[in-house]
């Protein structure tokens, strides 16, 4: 039997989020016999555009819309089975068709309960700076996952509640005080992580009424499509930008976002990837504090927020806009293997230039008086180095291939091709599956 057969195709977005992976992915499974979320939580919000209907995704994979398409919750998951049984019945009442037989939880994904979510926000207050809006209990889960404690969807097949009071156990008394405020008498102050074990406990039974039948062990399952032959394509929740290890520290995700990390997660083996397509934006977009080198401020950001209107339903919070960054782009591009770009929101961008006179793209920093062509740990004091390009109208109609572009578009995308060594295969021109140009 073989041990190796490259069937894997990894979609995977290279700046901070929102780059329209999940459109990306949705094409990509349209021939593929499985889908793999592999990491992340409820904290990412993608939305596509299929068959004239709008569809809002959180934790089930875009790729459910594909009638022939099995989609997998792989066991690098965090899932909220409140927002995930919501998401069910939300897709189910759209029409779309969602059953033990196109969705399945590993067992080994971890699980978010309510009193994850208020650790989220006790965390949060602890530190000097707020880092992120999200508060979905994903980064305490993952927390507990490093220290051996929690809950898996094999804990909530099996009835094993003891991992709940483990858990519990091992948190801070402050949080464990504040809590328990929840509860009337003193006396269930006093029993507060019993009387919380038994809540959660209760909670966890009807989970398992409801989604024991999605639950199974999928690694062999996994294994046996790849041994024979079918396409498997792999997607993350977030983004390079935002890796626990190789993303800007401390502004980033709990859980890795690299090409290598994304498919451990899934369980599979790194020899089995055929080719992994990372996902830009034409420009770029940071949904956290931190450093943001090419960042837009006053008028300009007014023009970015009036032609993009992006804001993400999942950390209710306007975004902060900023022309493309190569510099960035190339780096993410070689970190991750990158074997052909998706490049989306070219309209957007061509637009954005319109109302501004030109469109700038970063290919170099400054510091001092030297000039890098890499990101450092550090980005303090970086000021960008552009290039200036003139700006374009996209034809009434739309383009269906790369020969109908604007002549602007065009030089856009050969300057990013020549900047990072990788063909730019796929170009989104609007928000619409048809609106991506496949190059052959």
């Amino acid at each position: 039997m073989k041990t190796v057969n490259p069937v894997v195709t990894e979609v995977i977005g290279l700046q901070y989020g929102d780059e329209g992976k999940s459109n990306i992915s949705c094409l990509e499974s349209s021939d593929a016999k499985l889908l793999i979320r592999a990491t992340g939580g409820s904290n990412s919000s993608h939305t596509i555009e299929c068959e004239c209907s709008m569809y809002n995704f959180r934790i089930i994979p875009s790729g459910i819309v594909n009638k022939k398409t099995v989609c997998i919750l792989g066991p690098g998951m965090a899932i909220d089975p409140k927002m995930l049984l919501n998401e069910i019945w939300l897709l189910k009442t759209a029409g779309i068709a969602v059953s033990r037989k196109n969705l399945i939880i590993s067992d080994r994904a971890r699980v978010i309960l309510p009193y994850h979510k208020k650790l989220d926000a006790y965390y949060e207050s602890l530190k000097q700076n707020t880092l992120t809006g999200l508060l979905d209990g994903s980064e305490s889960v993952y927390a507990s996952k490093a220290k051996h404690v929690g809950l898996r969807m094999a804990d909530i097949l099996s009835g094993n509640w003891d991992k709940i009071k483990e858990e519990l156990e091992t948190l801070p008394q402050d949080f464990i005080d504040q809590y328990s405020q929840w509860y009337s008498t003193e006396r269930e102050r006093k029993i507060s992580i019993q009387v919380l074990t038994e809540e959660m406990s209760n909670l966890c039974q009807d989970y398992r009424l409801q989604l024991h039948s999605y639950i199974r062990d999928v690694q062999e399952y996994i294994n046996r499509i790849i041994y024979s032959g079918c396409k498997i394509v792999v997607e993350g929740a977030s983004s390079y930008g935002l890796d626990i290890d190789l993303g800007e520290y401390p502004y980033c995700s709990s859980f890795p976002s690299s090409s290598s990390g994304l498919i451990a997660q899934a369980g599979i083996g790194p020899l089995n990837v055929k080719e992994i397509i990372g996902v830009a934006k034409a420009y770029n977009t940071k949904p956290t504090n931190g450093q943001f080198i090419t960042e837009v401020k006053g008028q300009t950001e007014k023009v970015f927020k009036d032609f993009t209107a992006e804001y993400d339903s999942a950390i209710r919070s306007p975004k902060r806009y900023g022309w493309l960054d190569l510099v960035q782009l190339k780096n993410a591009v070689r970190e991750n293997s990158v074997s052909k770009l998706a490049v989306t929101h070219i309209d957007t961008i061509g637009a954005i230039g319109v109302a501004l006179g030109c469109i700038k793209v970063c290919v170099g920093y400054k510091v001092n008086d030297h000039t890098l062509y890499y990101m450092p740990i550090n980005c303090e004091n970086i000021k960008p180095i552009y290039q200036y390009l003139d700006p374009w109208v996209m034809p009434q109609g739309g383009c269906h291939s790369f020969e109908q572009l604007p002549k602007g578009a065009k030089d856009f995308i050969h300057l990013i091709e020549t900047m990072t060594g990788v063909e730019v295969a796929i170009i989104g021109t609007g928000p619409k599956k048809q609106d991506l140009i496949i190059r052959r």
